[in-house]
């Protein structure tokens, strides 16, 4: 079971919970940063768990991704790590479920899901869209001053064209 947020422009972050006999149980951190990343590079983290149920959590707080976990059901969410995140725009968050290559049944209930956000909307958000308030502005002020040059040039003239 995971959680994932998907960046604009690539990357994403994300948050599995794994089941292993041999190996042990844990929560399997992610990041990665995308086309616009700069000097941030993926990473990858394993996080012992001892119990087979949970909750899981993401939260991104600016330029980090905090990484929450439970060990049981009903248990207050803890930080178990945070890891490096770019702070473009979050277009997309997944909640999956894999199998992990096992030809058996996967049972899995996902209940009380929270999520809260600055915005939740579609196609460009309200702080990516560019304002053209400025372009209007520029072109109110250009018009007017080249009215008042026609005015004053037809003044001199005596008010008759050439």
């Amino acid at each position: 079971m995971g959680l994932a947020f998907d960046l604009s422009g690539g990357g994403r972050g994300s948050i599995h919970r794994l089941i292993r006999t041999t190996e042990g149980s844990g929560y399997v951190l992610q990041t990665i940063p995308g086309e616009s990343g700069g000097n941030s590079k993926e990473v990858d983290r394993f996080v012992p768990a001892a119990s087979l149920r949970g909750r899981i959590g993401l939260r991104r707080v600016k330029n980090e991704l905090i990484f929450l976990s439970a060990e049981i059901p009903d248990g207050p969410l803890r930080e178990i790590d945070r890891l490096p995140f770019a702070e473009r725009t979050i277009r997309t968050l997944r909640v999956f479920a894999e199998s992990g290559g096992s030809s058996t049944a996967l049972d899995l209930r996902v209940s009380n899901m929270e999520i809260r956000a600055e915005e939740i909307a579609s196609g460009v958000p309200r702080r990516e869209q560019r304002s053209w308030g400025w372009l209007w502005t520029v072109v109110l002020a250009v018009s007017g001053a080249l009215l008042f040059w026609v005015w004053r040039a037809r003044r001199r003239n005596g008010g008759s064209p050439r």
